[in-house]
């Protein structure tokens, strides 16, 4: 008996966003395609075996010096912001369509395109699609294993297949673009789970979801501990109260083992001088400062991408 295709995973659905109207499209216009793909289960477990990635499909005109691969340094934003290093390959297949002269003017500008890149990178022979090469970036997790994280495809079949074209300088002459397929992340959940190991659990402050928390010491303090969590999330972060009625002790330890990134404490002293006592997570300094000084902290460290 056939399964019912009614709720099955849709296939990749780039070729769907090749359809664009009208019959000259915008150059450069980027779609962002949702695609779904099979993984072996024992390639990747738990948290990292997904099926959903998202990667945007960039029609643009084939230039001769490359510039059209310039996105190349938002991938060092990762490296920067996360610490966790990149590891490169530019995959040649073994079988591949169109003519191999195409494929070396390609593959010759994305050895340029990692060259100005900066980071170190190997080729990958015998690895990649067959319908246009491709640069993949992947990094490593906290138990050192490798995943796939980014990648950049030059495909010049589907712009052939679609008969895409623009106009070029001379309004009277079309020209056929070359489709870039990239993917900063990939997949976003496999790239959250392995951002969840490497920072074991403890978020920094711009990534957070618990950024901050106020706890009020008594019920006297509670009307000011909601005045300071309403100050805190019209600056626009991340902020939750307890005002449950149990001792400060418990309070702390409870935000601490939720891995709050700030547990701001008031009582009746902070409601009188309108200030806050600050405790960091994972460090001992006990400060008192205004809700200005701490929201003024917050973006500094959010800016910083810590």
């Amino acid at each position: 008996m056939l399964l019912s295709l009614q709720h099955s995973a849709s296939v990749a659905t780039i070729p769907r966003h090749q359809q664009w109207g009208p019959p000259s499209p915008e150059i450069s216009r980027r779609r962002s395609v949702l695609c779904h793909a099979g993984e072996l289960k024992a390639a990747v477990a738990g948290k990292h075996w997904c099926r959903h990635r998202c990667e945007h499909a960039v029609p643009c005109p084939w230039s001769p010096d490359g510039s059209g691969l310039n996105c190349l340094s938002g991938w060092l934003i990762l490296e920067s912001f996360t610490g966790m290093s990149l590891v490169v390959h530019l995959q040649r297949p073994e079988k591949y369509l169109g003519d191999i002269e195409t494929w070396n003017k390609a593959e010759q500008q994305l050895t340029e395109a990692l060259n100005e890149f900066g980071k170190p990178w190997q080729i990958n022979e015998g690895d990649g699609a067959f319908y246009g090469p491709k640069i993949d970036i992947g990094v490593f997790d906290a138990l050192k294993r490798k995943f796939q994280c980014a990648t950049l495809q030059l495909d010049f079949q589907l712009p052939l297949r679609f008969k895409l074209t623009y106009s070029a300088e001379d309004e009277a002459k079309l020209e056929r673009p070359v489709m870039i397929h990239r993917a900063i992340l990939g997949s976003v959940e496999r790239m959250f789970a392995i951002l969840l190991e490497h920072y074991n659990g403890k978020w920094p402050l711009w990534l957070s979801p618990r950024q901050a928390i106020v706890c009020s010491i008594s019920s006297n303090s509670v009307e000011y501990a909601k005045q300071v969590r309403a100050r805190i999330h019209e600056a626009g972060f991340h902020v939750a109260i307890d005002e449950t009625d149990r001792t400060i002790q418990k309070k702390v330890r409870e935000a601490q083992l939720a891995q709050f990134n700030y547990i701001l404490v008031v009582g009746a002293q902070e409601a009188e001088t309108g200030q806050v006592s600050v405790r960091v997570r994972d460090k001992a300094e006990l400060a008192t400062v205004s809700i200005d000084d701490i929201i003024t902290r917050f973006k500094e460290e959010v800016a910083a991408y810590k």
